[in-house]
């Protein structure tokens, strides 16, 4: 499903095993239904499955797109009232300031938390199934808020459903036709609203090879 330069790829399968996982380890770190969540970091299958498995717990998630001035996040993380902040280690190392013992963080590179990169691994228990996600992801209930680059001030938060990302998704086949093993080069960051529709939910509905460009 998912192919980068440096990794063999995770499979349709894997990619739903490493849902239930991440999604179990938002709920032991206490995201309930409704929480917001930030994410931020460069393109990559963490970035994908963070991005669902916040989604699938009933939380919202927070897109940040990766080149924002710290400013900018921490006024955004402010701003959404997120509970908690999942970005990748490069990014991590530039908000330092901002994130540090402020809110619980996730690693996108390992889907770990921060700071339990030197303990010994230890299994996560599965507490949210992909069955249950199902339960949890009502098509009106708040999904996303996506904020703007902020060209005439400020960023502002565009607020999204589960049935705009489904709705966007499938308009997109009325452009380009997609089938199980087409396959997809993400340019732009999976935060951008226009890459999130057509980069990563569109194959991902139809079984497309998706390559997210780092």
């Amino acid at each position: 499903m998912w192919r980068t330069k440096q990794e063999n790829g995770i499979t349709y399968s894997g990619l739903g095993n490493e849902i239930e996982k991440t999604a179990s380890l938002l709920d032991i770190l206490g995201i309930t239904k409704g929480d917001k969540v930030a994410l931020i970091g460069e393109n990559m299958p963490g970035w994908g499955i963070a991005f669902l498995s916040i989604l699938g717990v009933g939380a919202v998630a927070v897109p940040i797109l990766p080149d924002f001035h710290e400013n900018e996040v921490q006024n955004i993380i402010e701003h959404s009232e997120s509970k908690m902040l999942i970005a990748s280690s490069r990014q991590i190392s530039r908000l330092k300031n901002i994130i540090s013992g402020k809110m619980p963080v996730i690693i996108t590179d390992t889907l770990t938390p921060l700071g339990a990169e030197a303990e010994e691994p230890t299994g996560i228990p599965i507490r949210f199934t992909l069955e249950s996600m199902d339960k949890e992801s009502v098509e009106d209930n708040l999904a996303t808020i996506i904020y703007t680059s902020g060209t005439t001030g400020s960023s502002k938060g565009v607020m999204l459903t589960h049935k705009n990302l489904a709705w966007m998704a499938k308009q997109c086949l009325t452009v380009q036709h997609v089938e199980a093993g087409d396959r997809f080069l993400s340019i732009l960051p999976m935060s951008h609203t226009y890459e999130n529709s057509i980069g990563f939910l569109l194959p991902l509905l139809f079984c497309a090879l998706q390559h997210p460009f780092l």
